[in-house]
């Protein structure tokens, strides 16, 4: 753990081998615990109702840094602009499903539609749904809860809170994780879980490429491994991934379907730039550069809006 002087702490965890684990943890007491833990955390996938969201994620949206939000309007309509993206799968289509948001005891509900709802996947091989929820008008500093109603009496829910953009906040405290994988990296997804979602203690959770491994490997069930094992942290706290050399298959497209990143939709790229707090963030893949089909017809690569790197 790091201190700066701009009061942010920074936490980085670092995904242990096989040979590194091996003469303490094989065999032993904390490996065997570990193992039930990680056979609990995904025995939800098998068996459920095909409309239970699962696999849930966060992560800050297009226009989150815009803290002063009117939609823009020209000629009676009206752009959102999103503040923050949730995405979940399901194995069927559940065109049914809601979000409802709920701000204080004093406030009503406001109900959320998705986005989007798309089919991924290999044909004969492995098909679900991701759904795809852009929310606007949030809080930011203070904590509210959304709700995933899936049906009559269903629905998962988490308490949220956004980090500000402004460098206002005393602490700004993230965790920057890479190379991780579920089943070796119980033990920073079990620490990720305890920090987020127990000591409330983490604003953001970055992960600097290498998600799973190959989302798609295992005819998807590493992705869905991976996303599920998660969920007990990426549902309460931003998830922001930052794709690295093993999703560049099919220029980043299984990632892409997974996951969003601020500015996509005007960008077309996984690479992007934000505040929070008093730190600006740039994240980029220095393979884009060079070796990214994506990127040779450009003269510099774009992050966020702001063209930075130039291509020589």
């Amino acid at each position: 753990r790091v201190n700066y002087t701009s009061n942010c702490n920074f936490f980085f965890f670092k995904q242990k081998t096989a040979y590194e684990i091996s003469a303490c943890l094989v065999g032993s007491e904390m490996c065997i615990r570990d193992s039930l833990i990680f056979a609990c955390l995904l025995c939800s996938i098998n068996a459920q109702d095909k409309c239970k969201p699962n696999q849930i994620h966060t992560s800050l949206g297009n226009y989150y840094h815009d803290v002063n939000l009117k939609d823009d309007c020209k000629d009676n309509k009206c752009v959102e602009k999103p503040q923050l993206h949730i995405v979940f799968e399901t194995e069927d289509q559940c065109p049914e499903i809601y979000i409802e948001l709920q701000f204080s005891e004093a406030c009503s509900p406001r109900k959320e539609s998705a986005k989007l709802v798309q089919k991924w996947g290999q044909a004969g091989e492995y098909q679900a749904y991701i759904h795809e929820y852009e929310i606007a008008n949030l809080p930011i500093g203070k904590q509210f809860n959304y709700k995933i109603v899936y049906g009559e009496e269903k629905f998962v829910d988490y308490d949220y809170i956004l980090p500000s953009p402004l460098g206002d906040s005393q602490s700004t405290k993230v965790a920057f994780i890479a190379n991780l994988e579920a089943q070796k990296g119980v033990q920073t997804i079990k620490k990720l879980i305890e920090l987020i979602k127990e000591q409330h203690s983490i604003d953001l959770v970055i992960h600097g490429g290498d998600v799973a491994y190959q989302v798609m490997n295992d005819k998807g069930q590493r992705g869905d491994q991976y996303f599920q094992i998660i969920q007990e942290f990426a549902a309460r706290s931003p998830y922001m991934i930052i794709p690295g050399d093993v999703e560049r298959n099919e220029n980043y497209k299984y990632i892409a379907s997974r996951a969003r990143t601020p500015m996509y939709e005007t960008t077309k790229t996984q690479y992007y730039s934000f505040n929070v707090g008093k730190i600006h963030f740039v994240t980029f893949n220095t393979c884009l550069l060079y070796t990214s089909d994506a990127a040779d017809d450009l003269l510099c690569v774009d992050l966020g809006g702001r063209r930075i790197i130039q291509k020589k």
